[in-house]
């Protein structure tokens, strides 16, 4: 990744690149010509190659992270010469250990997934008819922790470890709940067992309130796809966050939590919220519906 980018200017064939670029030879020159014409005149810009390498970029240090879109998909080996010729300036004097590593990240990154693609994740494939675009835009907006995201992508995504799908591959004995005896699914796991349904009967009437609206228009599928396009935007995060909230208190491997248990626990997770002004401007006065009665 560090080091000198290798220099290709010698190479000069012309129906070579006609050949690759799909073109005769005939126009390959008028091509070759006015890309001589419109490049700078320097050493390097003297052959029709190192023309082509100045256009596209590949003559000097390497962009990073890498665009190889700009190169002709027929020209495929100098699209991987773009991608291994990236390169990455040695850790400056006033960057950060962090930072350095976070900018070596984003390249190895960008270099991946020009060589493998942008490929769909297998949610999308199973639910192709959600708004995933919403549903990555709110919990990217939601202001929580990273393990409360980390909790709901667990669940989005279906990999949450119930029994359900433990005895499915052979890891759990048996699909039943240990506390209740019941299926343990996703579903259960969420609004089900113990006091599931209390909690999620009182966070739906916060949600309501929030809304303007009746409980029974809050749908369950809000848990595990939130895929709702609320307005204005400390509306959105202010329901998000309470879901976020709902989602890391029912996915602990304690599920006995009484509803007053969950209150409290929202009730400290909305005062460290608070602690910043920053944070309280993200939902506004949005969450202090928690507090009435």
């Amino acid at each position: 990744m560090e080091g000198r980018h290798i220099s290709c200017a010698s190479v000069n064939p012309i129906s070579a690149i006609g050949r690759r670029l799909g073109l005769n030879e005939s126009a390959c020159k008028k091509s070759c010509i006015a890309v001589i014409s419109n490049a700078t005149t320097s050493d390097e810009a003297r052959t029709i190659m190192s023309a082509w390498m100045q256009i596209w970029g590949l003559n000097v240090k390497g962009a990073n992270p890498p665009f190889r879109d700009i190169i002709p998909e027929n020209l495929e080996y100098l699209r991987c010469f773009a991608m291994d010729s990236a390169y990455v300036d040695i850790k400056g004097l006033m960057e950060s250990k962090r930072a350095y590593k976070r900018r070596l990240y984003n390249t190895l990154y960008h270099i991946n997934r020009g060589e493998t693609g942008i490929q769909d994740m297998h949610i999308t494939k199973i639910w192709p008819n959600t708004d995933w675009n919403t549903v990555w835009k709110n919990i990217h907006c939601t202001p929580v922790p990273g393990g409360m995201k980390a909790a709901w992508y667990k669940v989005m995504h279906g990999i949450l470890p119930t029994n359900v799908r433990l005895y499915k591959i052979r890891i759990s004995p048996t699909d039943k709940c240990s506390n209740c005896g019941m299926h343990n699914t996703l579903q259960h796991r969420l609004i089900e067992c113990g006091e599931g349904p209390q909690v999620w009967q009182w966070t739906t009437q916060k949600l309501a309130h929030i809304l303007r609206t009746v409980p029974a228009r809050i749908p369950n599928e809000w848990l595990s796809c939130p895929q709702c396009a609320l307005w204005p935007p400390t509306r959105r995060r202010a329901v998000m966050w309470i879901l976020a909230n709902v989602i890391l208190s029912r996915t602990r491997p304690n599920q006995d939590l009484m509803l007053c248990d969950f209150i409290t626990f929202t009730q400290a997770n909305k005062y460290k919220l608070y602690q910043t002004v920053k944070q309280r401007l993200h939902v506004a006065n949005y969450l202090c519906v928690l507090d009435m009665p």
